[in-house]
């Protein structure tokens, strides 16, 4: 059979997508409307193949083979009816199959539409091209006789049989749809059959790959939980460690905190200079250390000072520890190491203080073995080997640790603190740029040790303030200084001074920083309170004077400033001098620094009876300020009072007038039976669990008072406590209200417990905290038999009557005690004798 007069066209999976694109976009073109318009149409020919969308039409060539079979029919027209079935039976039965086809959305669906399905579908397809060729070589076959085409009814019944036959293998549309679904059920299982070994290689691969990954993962996830257990177990210790350090440490121990002034202006510059470019040269020739002596009041702690400002301004400052005698916290060398890495930790960033601590710690990690004392175990495991992280996390630039006021050390411990120090001179030269500077006066505790260990190295560079060489500077600050005065009062030019009595007064001074400020701000206060004829009178009264030094100035400043109100010979002068030594002996003993209001408080300290007037302390440092206050401020409840050293000494030894002369002893006896008073009055209504200034400072410091003056056997040493057994519980209690004042006290190295009713209450010293709740019979403490009371009060020997009485339980005897405003006693209660007071610390000379 010769080939068709139409396009070639397939009943195939790519036909059916196309024909349904086409009649999407092309709703008036569908193929069922185009049969209609053939069927119905007029025309022959050329025009009547043009009713036949072309281009892009898919079913083109579909129906151009239909079309000649419409052309048949409408020649014979005895057969048309059977032709225009026929057709339109062919176009409703591929639309069917066509919506088959597109019910199946998913591709790999449609592309499985069935092996045997696409065979018959072209089985069908060539039926009808068979027909419609059939129809073509009617009409157009000039050859053929006529009456031949008469039978076109049976050849068209004989078509349709053939196609009845073909649509035998699937009936109707269930048919196609249940076939469609075996055969993809079929053709799965035979590529299941086919690859089912290589399937299961696979998933097997899969597996163990999916297993690898997974304990991957898991070992990862250990890993990770050990590094964040170590983390932890690091951060704890680290914590642990801090907190170790913070409890040893002083808190402030700053030159601002302990009033330790810098160089005035334009003064100490060569001194300075030298000492400046030590802590910048970071070469192994300029050594780790330098020592800083000089005599009292020629400027150490005033250079030291500055030098920890200039430190600061260019970063370089890693620790300061300013020791001051009137602050025990400072005084004690078991804390200076622990201080100074404290700070060093504070100063890093919170990822080099990680890595600080960590190298720091003990490898053991038992912080129950880590050196608490000052020893030399403690200097290398704590001191030294902080230093060489430091050199390393700051690798190149100056690490400055200053240490100021070394000779202020606890006397106990002042020799052996100098030697463990000493040895460490050496243990500093791999670490150039670690710059350790301590000032001192050159006791023989430290300049033995030190000396022994300079020798034969160049580890320390020493630098004396010389006196002789500072004179000109001393003068030249004395100068600039009146002329700051005369600028503040506005003082006639002609009043100034003559050039022998600036000279005179250099000659005072000697070169000492501390006679040449102390005089200045004794001028600068009288000056303020009488005006500039009674500076005027000063100074040719100091110029007429023979050699007039520091503690003839301290001296000469007391006699002017009380011969100013005439007490002298008043009849109250003895209560003026006493007034004088139990206030300056209170500051000189401190154990740390109290402001005035808190200091008036705790001594309590008042005129004679029957006046009983409270001192005015603060218009008693107002008065003494040149020698009490440091700097210009105006004083207040809340001023701190200093002491020079070179005062302390001073008003302590036999120099001094006996009248100003204080006894320390009897200083500490004052303050520690104060302090117990204090303890005692503490109303706990009111009370929170932090105590104000005044109550903590006697919590802390009561012990250390008595057992520095003469009453330490009597009270504290011969009668220990020995009948509580549980001060630990005490401290775990809430606080007891308590309305009544207490009627007993015992004391003990570790506690106070104070006695009201049938209650007691518990101040830890360290911390200041109130514990209580606990009865009375637990604690078991003893009250004054009623004759030992009769008998106190039948005493002639005590000036005001007791305040608070109780006992101390001992082994051997019941000892009573009582505190009055001036006078403490302790005794026998069972002996047949009357009760006297042990001491009066009136002060009396």
């Amino acid at each position: 059979m010769s080939a068709p007069p139409w396009e070639q066209w397939n009943l195939d999976a790519k036909f059916l997508e196309d024909l349904s694109r086409w009649e999407d976009d092309n709703p008036e073109s569908r193929v069922d409307k185009v049969l209609d318009k053939l069927c119905s149409a007029n025309e022959r020919g050329k025009e009547f193949f043009e009713l036949i969308p072309d281009g892009t039409f898919p079913a083109r060539g579909l129906f151009m083979a239909l079309a000649h079979l419409v052309l048949l029919a409408k020649e014979i027209t005895s057969a048309n009816r059977e032709i225009f079935l026929f057709t339109n039976e062919v176009v409703q039965w591929i639309k069917r199959i066509q919506r088959a086809f597109a019910a199946n959305k998913k591709k790999w669906i449609r592309r499985s539409f069935t092996r045997q399905t696409w065979e018959n579908l072209q089985e069908m397809r060539d039926i009808i091209d068979d027909i419609c060729q059939w129809a073509a070589k009617c009409l157009f076959d000039s050859h053929r006789p006529f009456w031949e085409k008469l039978k076109t009814s049976k050849a068209i019944e004989t078509f349709k049989n053939r196609m009845t036959e073909a649509r035998k293998v699937f009936h109707d549309l269930e048919i196609i749809k249940q076939s469609q679904a075996i055969d993809i059920i079929l053709n799965f299982l035979h590529i299941m059959r086919k690859d089912q070994k290589k399937i299961f290689r696979t998933i097997h691969r899969m597996k163990s790959e999916q297993q690898r990954q997974l304990n991957e993962i898991l070992a990862k996830l250990d890993e990770a939980e050990a590094k964040f257990q170590e983390a932890e177990a690091a951060k704890e210790r680290r914590k642990e460690f801090d907190h170790l350090l913070s409890k040893q440490a002083v808190q402030d121990p700053t030159h601002e905190a302990q009033g330790k002034r810098a160089c005035a202006k334009e003064t100490r510059l060569g001194y300075l200079d030298e000492i400046k470019h030590w802590a910048s040269d970071v070469t192994s020739s300029s050594g780790n250390f330098l020592w800083l002596t000089g005599d009292p009041g020629c400027g150490k702690s005033a250079i030291t000072a500055s030098l920890v400002e200039h430190s600061r301004d260019n970063n370089t400052l890693w620790a300061e520890f300013f020791i001051n005698r009137n602050n025990r916290n400072t005084t004690n060398p078991n804390s200076y190491f622990p201080t100074i890495v404290h700070q060093f930790a504070k100063r890093l960033s919170p990822e080099d203080q990680d890595r600080f601590y960590d190298q720091l710690l003990p490898a053991s990690g038992n912080m129950s073995k880590f050196p608490t004392t000052m020893s030399s175990e403690q200097a290398q495991e704590l001191f030294v080997k902080a230093i060489y992280i430091a050199s390393r996390l700051n690798h190149g630039q100056p690490i400055v640790i200053i240490i100021d006021g070394l000779d202020e050390t606890d006397k106990i411990h002042l020799g052996s603190t100098a030697t463990i120090i000493s040895n460490l001179f050496a243990s500093l030269s791999d670490c150039p740029n670690a710059k350790v500077f301590i000032s001192s006066q050159t006791e023989d505790e430290i300049r033995n040790p030190f000396a022994h260990s300079m020798q034969g190295g160049n580890h320390v560079k020493k630098i004396h303030l010389d006196t002789t060489a500072s004179f000109d500077e001393v003068a030249s600050y004395m100068c600039k200084s009146l002329m700051q005065i005369w600028k503040e009062n506005t003082l006639p030019a002609d009043k100034w001074p003559k050039d022998e009595v600036l000279d005179s007064l250099a000659n005072h001074a000697s070169g000492l920083f501390i006679w040449a400020v102390t005089a200045i701000e004794f001028f600068r206060q009288q000056v303020r309170e009488r005006g500039h004829e009674r500076l005027s009178f000063l100074l040719n009264d100091l110029t007429s004077k023979g050699s007039l030094d520091i503690n003839a100035l301290y001296g000469y400043i007391i006699i002017e400033t009380y011969s100013q109100s005439g007490t002298a010979d008043d009849s109250d002068a003895n209560w003026v001098y006493e007034t004088f030594r139990r206030l300056v002996g209170a500051i000189v003993v401190l154990s740390e620094p109290l402001p005035l209001g808190d200091l008036g408080h705790l001594l309590n300290l008042r005129q004679p009876l029957p006046a009983s007037t409270e001192v005015d302390v603060i218009q008693f440092a107002r008065r003494l300020r040149t020698i009490l206050i440091n700097g210009t401020e105006a004083v207040t409840s809340e001023t701190i009072p200093r002491l020079h050293r070179s005062f302390i000494e001073y008003v302590t030894s036999d120099q001094i007038d006996n009248h100003f002369q204080v006894d320390v002893r009897s200083s500490h006896c004052e303050l520690g039976i104060c302090c117990l008073i204090q303890l005692t009055q503490v109303h706990l209504a009111t009370a929170s669990y932090w105590m104000p200034a005044v109550f903590r400072y006697a919590s802390r410091f009561w012990l250390h008072h008595l057992s520095s003056s003469e009453l330490a056997n009597g009270i504290l040493s011969t009668y220990p406590i020995t009948n509580i057994h549980d001060i630990q519980s005490l401290k775990q209690m809430a606080s007891t209200k308590i309305s009544v004042p207490p009627t007993g006290l015992v004391v003990s190295s570790s506690s106070v417990i104070i006695s009201v009713l049938d209650q007691t209450c518990a101040w830890d010293i360290n911390s200041g905290l109130i514990a209580g709740g606990v009865s009375l019979a637990k604690i078991k403490l003893n009250k004054l038999p009623k004759r030992a009371h009769s008998r106190l009060s039948r005493s002639q020997a005590w000036v005001s009557p007791p305040a608070i009485v109780g006992t101390l339980p001992s082994s051997s005897a019941q000892i009573g005690w009582a505190l009055a405003r001036d006078q403490i006693g302790l005794w026998d209660i069972n002996a047949d004798k009357e009760m006297l007071p042990l001491t009066t610390f009136s002060h009396a000379k």
